[in-house]
């Protein structure tokens, strides 16, 4: 588990560490591609992220 848990953090840091700008251009470009395993990445980072600020 703590190795799903490690590919998860690394997985979200790479959407939560950049700028709000740039994030929001990717999840667009993404969305316009229908690029499924972006967004299911962006999706999982963003659930991620949320679920750690409620920690």
């Amino acid at each position: 588990m703590a190795v799903a848990q490690h590919s998860l953090l690394a997985q979200s840091r790479e959407w939560t560490n950049l700028h709000d700008d740039e994030l929001r251009r990717r999840a667009v470009e993404a969305a316009a591609l229908k690029d499924h395993a972006a967004l299911v990445s962006l999706t999982t980072a963003f659930l991620a992220h949320q679920g750690a600020a409620g920690s």
